[in-house]
């Protein structure tokens, strides 16, 4: 573990206090004996004492539960081999050696799904029908499992994960067997239900790492025989659901049973429906009870909680999620984020599954074992008993942990980024030397990584959405395959698409020009790449020309005299174009020619969308530079550039240009110099018609209609076909709190009527209008009171008047504060045109970019007599009073980046100037 990673984890560990015994509730919280409040942050030993299918990659027709397994284990290998490989399952699945990772990597807590077998004979074996004949094989894993947890200040909570019969229609959850009764069919089920909680709690009502019980998972039946097979539920469908009575009676039998014995541990309640349907299930029974929900494969937004987090409100009682996973990293990064922003405990399934990915611990098949599957499958012959047998042993000798099987990766995305949003290193990568695609560094989407799909949210969307089509090494959105070329390291990316890049954190060990080999395969040529290093450019967009014709084997495209300087840098790898290639490392070796023609690499439009960003292949020596050595084309017209300065980076300009760029503008550059050199003395190549990309999103324009549809971000609006004039769609199912969001750019200083087209049935509604700058100033546009209209598609334009906007970009942000109406579109109307600059007084202000202090002169020696910087929409933020002379010198230290007006006033006269602060 990094020496950062070990912080981290000391601070939670010391936030929360695991090293305190002795869970209970206290209000809304779960504390400790000492009543610290302990945020509970656990895992599932999923397949343990329970074999669900696909846990296994077992799972064939006639064959989805642990019995159907066992039953074709026992006419495959016989009653002995197929006893003896579970007992050998239960041994090796979990040992301290896996508690000890468990605790080292951050978790405080595990789930433990029990099957009531191994405790107690099924009815149908029982030799007295309805007696209880107990057995010793659980209670022994148990006892064993819960001195390897307090030795590592772990909590233990036991969930009767299939219970005698099975709980559910569901059945490979349960090890349920439709052919014998199940557990709401049968007293003598629920009576052995009811004793076995009664006999666990009396063996460890004192054992104070115990977190509590989980009396019944994911019930999935109703007294009517129907069952809801979707695992969410929510208030608003609340009424489909039966009322629960079968379950809330067991749960009281169960409760009786339990504090009969033990008045120390919590209870942990689910509901119906996979957990999530609570009908009936309220007010609590139990001073000392907790609600548990299950939640998978659905959004995780701020409000994606709220249908559960008024139970906690309303009755003064904790939350849990019991499960949670089998998904992304990505996904479980802010599936946690939304957990303890919300201080609700959580529980993440699975820690342990045969040839997978979305978990911490990945177990190896065997091949022997693969043939068993396919057998069952119809897609291979019987293995012989003697193959079958050593698949089974290898199979479970593989349970045992091994350092290898984990995944950092997985372990990284639950426990430190959703506190934690910078990158580390996956592995070490120095140059000279090898950079991995597949080892680019931890982080979530949008951070380490951009993939086009990295989650999913199929319960939400209603289609299973693959978040990663390779299926190994890692669990991120980035698609990795395995290979066999020796020259990699055995994985490669695959699938790309345009946009899609990953980082990598580098230690440059020597400055100089760098060969990079780039290491490809593809059925196409023409695929593009291009690498940056600390968000510089180093390479332009480089042609993966040639096809190697086959997806796994791979050729070499080398750039050549790369200048690249010493220390830790971040590279990032971007995909680009529509060819698609499998891209397996980068290779990264000085060239034997130190030296260089200096030229321009590239050049793209800068986050301000006013400037131009210009990367060259070496370090500038320049400070200062000449302006009319470039000439900048928008859509073949001349740009006039206010200045050029040299970028963050040393081998990079920045022409700032008078006026706004858009989305759609063609932009290219020439650049005739004698006076830019290089630090190697090489004085810059010439060029002409040099292509600017164009990175400037699609924005809205103002003065002009705004689309209500056209939003960049949105949370609780919908869209409908709008029959308006012009149709297209409209939001509509507004409530308060929704809101969307727009891009947009406001070309022309002015006062502007808002014009905003409604409709509504017969309701009031209220909506604000906002502007927000980079700098997230806020100028409010202020409220729109929304009248009836007599229906939804009946539409009525309300207007506003006297905004004055000034040119810049901007964030519009509708926030509906009132419901009940909708929206097809805002009209910002220009009503006056304001001059932003008087051309009469002329100033001198320099220098512009500026850091720490600006000089300022104006013509002619006309007295100044106050200065005032104004930020982008219009607010004065500093004024200099009483001045009284043609220049000065102002110090600027206290005013942050950005972009911002000066305003010179005279006795007589006043202008602005543009200023940039980098």
């Amino acid at each position: 573990m990094s020496k950062k990673n070990a912080l981290i984890l000391t601070f939670l560990l010391t936030l929360f206090s695991v090293n305190a015994q002795g869970l209970k509730t206290n209000g809304q919280n779960i504390v400790d004996e000492n009543n610290n409040i302990v945020q509970l942050r656990g895992i599932g030993l999923s397949g343990w004492m329970l074999q669900e299918c696909y846990l296994l990659n077992a799972c064939a027709d006639g064959i989805t539960t642990q019995n159907d397994i066992k039953k074709n284990l026992i006419s495959l290998v016989g009653q002995l081999a197929t006893d003896n490989f579970y007992d050998d399952w239960l041994d090796n699945y979990i040992t301290e050696d896996d508690i000890i990772y468990i605790a080292e990597s951050g978790f405080n807590s595990i789930r433990v799904p029990l099957h009531y077998n191994l405790f107690t004979l099924p009815i149908e074996e029982e030799p007295v029908e309805g007696s209880n004949t107990w057995l010793t094989k659980g209670f022994e894993l148990l006892d064993n499992l819960l001195n390897w947890c307090a030795n590592h200040n772990i909590y233990v909570i036991l969930d009767m994960h299939a219970t005698p019969g099975g709980q559910g229609v569901n059945k490979e959850i349960c090890d349920f067997d439709p052919e014998k009764p199940s557990l709401w069919e049968s007293e003598f089920n629920k009576s052995k239900l009811v004793a076995l909680w009664g006999k666990i709690a009396e063996r460890y009502a004192e054992n104070e790492w115990i977190g509590g019980y989980d009396l019944i998972n994911e019930t999935n039946w109703y007294s009517d025989g129907t069952y809801e097979s979707a695992r969410t539920f929510s208030d608003d469908v609340d009424l489909l659901y039966n009322s629960n009575n079968d379950l809330i009676e067991i749960y009281g039998q169960i409760t009786t049973a339990i504090r009969a014995h033990d008045q120390n541990h919590i209870l942990f309640i689910e509901g119906n429906s996979f957990a999530n349907n609570f009908n009936g299930l309220f007010p609590p029974w139990d001073s000392n009870m907790v609600y548990s929900f299950h939640k998978y494969w659905n959004y995780t937004n701020a409000s994606d909680l709220d249908w559960i987090l008024w139970v906690r409100n309303q009755y003064n009682i904790p939350l849990w999620c019991g499960e949670s996973g089998e998904n992304s990293n990505a996904w479980y990064r802010d599936a946690v984020h939304l957990y303890e922003n919300n201080s609700v405990g959580w529980s993440w399934w699975p820690f342990k599954k045969v040839e997978s990915q979305a978990g911490p611990i990945a177990t190896k098949s065997n091949e022997n074992f693969k043939s068993i599957v396919r057998y069952w499958k119809g897609e291979g012959p019987k293995p012989s008993i003697e193959n079958a047998i050593n698949g089974l042993n290898q199979l479970s000798l593989d349970l045992l942990f091994n350092e290898d099987d984990t995944h950092k990766d997985v372990i990284d995305a639950l426990i430190r980024q959703p506190f934690d949003d910078s990158l580390i290193p996956f592995t070490s990568n120095e140059i000279p030397g090898n950079v991995y695609m597949s080892d680019y560094d931890l982080g979530t989407q949008g951070i380490a990584y951009y993939d086009n799909d990295y989650a999913d949210y199929s319960l939400a969307t209603g289609s299973f959405e693959a978040w990663n089509k390779g299926w190994t090494y890692r669990n991120d959105g980035v698609d990795i395959e395995s290979n066999s070329d020796a020259s990699t390291n055995g994985y490669h990316l695959a699938h790309t698409n345009n946009g899609e890049w990953v980082k990598h954190t580098v230690t440059v060990n020597q400055s100089g020009f760098y060969d990079i080999k780039i290491k490809f395969a593809s059925l196409e040529s023409g695929g593009k790449i291009k690498l940056e290093l600390n968000d510089t450019d180093i390479t332009g967009q480089v042609s993966l020309i040639g096809s190697s014709g086959n997806w796994n084997y791979f050729i070499t495209k080398t750039v050549k005299n790369i200048y690249i300087e010493a220390g830790t840098q971040i590279l990032k790898t971007s995909i680009l174009g529509d060819v698609t290639y499998n891209l397996s490392h980068l290779i990264f070796s000085l060239s034997e020619n130190q030296s260089s023609e200096f030229k321009i690499i590239e050049a793209e439009t800068g986050s301000d969308e006013q400037s131009i960003v210009v990367t060259t292949n070496q370090p500038i020596a320049n400070e200062t530079f000449d302006a009319s050595e470039f000439t900048v084309y928008v859509n073949n017209s001349s740009a006039t550039i206010t200045s050029v300065e040299k970028g963050t980076n040393s081998s990079t300009l920045i022409l700032n240009l008078e006026n706004l760029l858009t989305e759609n503008d063609n932009i290219t550059l020439d650049c005739i110099s004698n006076s830019i050199t290089s630090t190697f003395d090489v004085v810059l190549d010439d060029i002409s018609n040099f292509p600017v990309f164009n990175t400037i999103i699609d924005r809205n324009d103002i003065p002009g209609i705004i689309e209500a549809e056209n939003f960049e971000t949105q949370s609780g609006l919908e869209l409908e076909n709008c029959s308006d004039t012009n149709g297209g769609q409209n939001i509509s199912y507004t409530s308060p709190g929704d809101y969307a969001e727009y891009d947009v750019r406001v070309n022309t200083k002015g006062i502007y009527n808002i014009k905003s087209r409604i409709a509504s049935d017969g309701q009031y509604g209220k909506f604000s209008l906002v502007l927000l700058d980079a700098n997230q100033n806020q100028t409010n546009l202020g409220n729109v009171n929304t009248i009836a209209t007599g229906g939804w598609q009946n539409w009525f334009t309300l207007t506003s008047s006297n905004h004055t906007l000034y040119p810049g970009l901007y964030t519009l942000r509708l926030n509906v504060i009132d419901g009940g109406f909708n929206l097809n579109w805002m009209d910002f109307e220009l009503e006056q045109e304001l001059n932003i600059a008087n051309n009469e007084l002329e100033a001198i202000v320099a220098p512009n970019p500026f850091s720490d202090q600006i000089f300022i002169k104006t013509n002619s020696g006309i007295s100044i007599e106050t200065i005032s910087i104004l930020d982008y929409n219009g607010r004065i933020i500093k004024t200099y009073s009483h001045i009284n002379r043609p220049d000065i010198y102002i110090n600027t230290t206290e005013i942050s980046k950005g972009i911002y007006f000066l305003k010179i006033n005279t006795e007589n006269n006043s202008t602005y100037k543009r200023l940039v602060k980098r």
